[in-house]
């Protein structure tokens, strides 16, 4: 079940049982005798908890990863792009997935909280892989134009303000999105995913605007972009 806006109610009120568990530590340490370590691993446990609590509001939805079967599909879906971009990466799952199928593609993962993009980038640097960038930014700020493939798990409002963005592209593109479609915009391909979350892929094509096959009493008037 999701919110109005897409967001998913179990991840909040998670995070706001995460902050009540913090909460009742800090109260019972006295009892506890928790030691000067104990305190400090609590406080950058709660801070983080925090942090993600904020951008949670920010952003208008949490940093939920996608699950394993649907990463590997949507990828796949990508292929043949050079260029690949995770929009709202979160934790990086989507990204780490494309540039480790996609060894000769360049893969960007863009994402606005902090403790998430910290924790990719230094993954990144540790593990890899080579091919991943990562961008600490809001990618509806960015420039897209030089990317022809692009990942997103986001939700209902952003996916709006995304359909907008999309107008800047200058040549053809594909997008797979979990869960939330591109409005106004008819699917060239959809994925039912048998897995806990019964996710959904919606596949476009689009052309230079970001121009698929629209949905909607106007959609005979624009014809499918070409495959791949």
């Amino acid at each position: 079940a999701t919110l109005p806006d897409g967001r998913s109610p179990l991840c909040i009120s998670s995070i706001i049982g995460l902050m009540r568990f913090g909460a009742n530590r800090v109260f019972a340490g006295a009892a506890i005798h928790m030691t000067i370590l104990d305190f400090l691993a609590l406080g950058l446990s709660l801070t983080a908890i925090a942090v993600i609590a904020v951008y949670t509001l920010i952003t208008g939805a949490p940093p939920m990863p996608s699950g394993r079967r649907a990463r590997r599909v949507a990828v796949d879906l990508l292929a043949g792009r050079r260029d690949i971009a995770e929009l709202g990466a979160g934790w990086g799952g989507l990204a780490v997935a494309a540039a480790r199928r996609w060894p000769a593609a360049r893969v960007t993962a863009y994402e606005r909280s902090p403790l998430p993009v910290f924790c990719l980038w230094l993954r990144q640097k540790l593990v890899g892989p080579d091919n991943l960038q990562v961008v600490w930014g809001d990618f509806l700020r960015s420039d897209l134009t030089g990317h022809d493939g692009f990942l997103c798990f986001l939700n209902r409002e952003v996916m709006v303000r995304l359909s907008t963005k999309l107008t800047d592209l200058q040549s053809e593109a594909s997008l797979v999105s979990i869960y939330f479609e591109l409005p106004g915009v008819t699917a060239d391909e959809t994925r039912k995913i048998d897995d806990a979350h019964r996710s959904a892929l919606f596949h476009y094509r689009l052309r230079a605007g970001g121009k698929g096959r629209a949905s909607g009493p106007d959609a005979d008037k624009m014809q499918p972009a070409g495959g791949f």
